[in-house]
């Protein structure tokens, strides 16, 4: 093996070095986001097989999407109360029984009630899920990291299976479309209802590196920790710039192909999707090096990094929209948001106590889904005010109130100590 290969391959070994019930995670993980057919192409059933019209579909999609935001609610508050991995594996068996019977009723409004009620079984799972992967992690904030890294990266790998097959039953073999989404579901509750006996009462370990000094502080700090009222004025910062971030991000589903059909008329859908590719490609081939690169760095700095290049890969596409920046743009909006998704809930895991973590992770999946609801609210009124090159303006002044908060955030965090 040449020095080359070794210097790469190094990017992949603390990998190896995670607990095995996260890579099980990891992997069901994988296999929920490869196996949901319905919700991609939801507003598609709505409409085409139900005959609701866009007005009723979306009210109809936004419906189901507040049974998510609710379930997060109450999965954040139950994560803390009950086995996370049993939460895990209840809530996503009682989502598949849901969408079986949902599938039932396929051509029936009656299956939208299922639905609405699988999406709340899911929002349940999401906050335990997180706050499982956080609780499993060694010692070392560096080893939170690398386990939302994983899980990031096996989430991405099986969405960009799961709206290609959607697409194809959708077609054909419409019934299955909710069966095979229940079956896929139930084998990822199997696989995490394997793992609740065997990490039952288990405490995280310490890296294979970690000194014994390194293990007795951490220790101590621990209990220290847990004991110590969470700082409120730290998390509340942290989940405006979460909510910042998730606008941002939510640009590439509304405003960019938007502007794609402005700049590149009937080019514009193919050229988006072309966008959409590059995305895609960029998060199988940054996610491990970028984790690599930036695990020794403070979470609160790697968090100004991923603000500083959404705001410069919008402001390229606003107000340079050729295909060739434009790709360039999207490589740094994909690594920003690479950088983003690694370092957050790792950091909000050393703000709270484990006993706490499961609603405060709750919170953070609350602010995303809010970011991601204020950005066609706020740039369609943009867009309409002051024209869509403009409107792009309005990510920029985001991206500085989120500077903002993070630098006010960085000078408080020398008070906030995070483990070793």
């Amino acid at each position: 093996m040449n020095k080359i290969d070794a210097g790469f391959l190094r990017h992949f070994q603390p990998y190896l070095a995670l607990d095995r019930a996260i890579w099980m995670i990891a992997f069901a993980r994988f296999i929920i986001a490869g196996g949901t057919f319905v919700l991609p192409v939801y507003a598609l059933i709505l409409t085409q097989k139900l005959s609701l019209s866009p007005a009723d579909a979306g009210m109809m999609v936004f419906i189901v999407s507040i049974g998510g935001m609710l379930g997060s609610v109450l999965g954040g508050y139950l994560a803390d109360t009950f086995n996370r991995l049993a939460l895990m594996a209840i809530s996503e068996a009682f989502s598949a029984v849901c969408v079986i019977i949902a599938g039932l009723f396929a051509y029936d409004a009656l299956s939208i009630i299922f639905i609405a009620l699988s999406s709340l079984a899911l929002g349940i799972m999401r906050p335990a899920m997180r706050a499982a992967i956080l609780s499993l992690c060694s010692t070392t904030s560096e080893s939170k990291r690398y386990a939302l890294s994983l899980s990031y990266l096996a989430f991405n790998v099986g969405h960009a299976v799961g709206p290609l097959i959607a697409g194809f039953l959708l077609l054909d073999f419409y019934q299955w479309l909710y069966w095979g989404d229940a079956a896929t579901t139930l084998i990822a509750a199997y696989l995490l209802a394997s793992l609740i006996k065997k990490n039952t009462g288990r405490k995280p370990k310490a890296d294979k590196k970690t000194s014994q000094e390194s293990i007795e502080r951490s220790t101590e700090h621990d209990t220290q920790y847990d004991a110590r009222v969470p700082d409120k004025t730290q998390i509340a910062l942290f989940l405006a710039v979460n909510i910042c971030v998730s606008f941002c991000y939510a640009q590439i589903t509304f405003t960019l192909p938007l502007q794609m059909a402005e700049s590149f008329a009937d080019d514009g859908a193919r050229y988006y999707g072309l966008i959409l590719m590059i995305n895609a490609l960029a998060v199988l081939g940054f996610t491990t090096v970028l984790t690599s690169l930036t695990a020794k760095t403070h979470p609160i700095k790697n968090l100004m990094l991923a603000i500083c290049g959404y705001g410069a890969g919008y402001v390229m596409i606003g107000f340079m929209p050729i295909l060739l920046v434009m790709g360039f743009a999207i490589l740094i909006i994909t690594a920003s948001e690479i950088l983003e998704v690694t370092n957050g809930d790792a950091y909000l895991s050393e703000l709270v106590p484990e006993s706490r973590l499961g609603r405060y992770v709750s919170f953070s999946v609350i602010a995303n889904n809010a970011g991601i609801a204020l950005c066609p609210l706020l740039m369609g009124f943009a867009i309409e005010s002051i024209g869509l090159s403009w409107a792009w303006s309005l990510v920029g002044i985001v991206t500085v109130f989120a500077l903002l908060c993070l630098s006010f955030m960085l000078k408080r965090a020398e008070k906030i100590p995070l483990q070793p």
